[in-house]
C-alpha cells in the first residue's frame, strides 16, 4: 500500500507499508529520494527487521542485480526496542528489507520531487 502527500511546493512525502515474515526480503524503490525514514508499527516477539540501501548503477537507478541476502554485518536493524530510524538525509534509489525471527510491519517514508501515479 502506498500514498503520497505534498509537503510544500518542492517535495512530496511518499509512504509505503510492508509486512514481512521470517526470511521475506523486499526491495522498496524510492525514486529521486531526498530523505527517508523507517518506522516499525508492529514487531512480533523476538523479531527484527534488517535494512540497507540498494547498490546503484551508473545511471543513479537501483541496480537490478543487487538481490543478495541482507548480511547482519552490513545491515541496520529495527526491533521491539528500536522502532524508528529517524529521518536519514541520504539519497538511495531503493532499500532492501528483511524480517528475521518473526513478523514485522514497517512504514517506509521518503521525500521526493517525483509526483507518481497512485496505483
Amino acid at each position: 500500500m502506498s500514498w503520497r502527500r505534498s509537503i510544500g511546493s518542492r517535495d512530496y512525502l511518499h509512504i509505503n507499508t510492508s509486512t514481512r515474515t521470517v526470511g521475506q526480503v523486499a526491495t522498496i524503490p524510492m525514486p529521486l529520494c531526498g530523505m527517508w525514514r523507517l518506522v516499525a508499527t508492529a514487531v512480533g516477539e523476538g523479531a527484527t527487521l534488517r535494512y540497507r540501501g540498494v547498490k546503484e548503477g551508473a545511471d543513479g537507478i537501483a541496480d537490478a542485480t543487487d538481490t543478495g541476502a541482507l548480511d547482519a554485518a552490513y545491515s541496520d536493524i529495527l526491533s521491539a526496542t528500536v522502532l524508528d530510524t529517524g529521518w536519514i538525509d541520504a539519497q538511495p534509489s531503493a532499500i532492501r528489507i528483511e524480517a528475521v525471527g518473526g513478523t514485522v510491519t514497517v512504514k517506509i517514508m521518503w521525500t521526493s520531487r517525483l509526483l507518481p501515479a497512485i496505483a
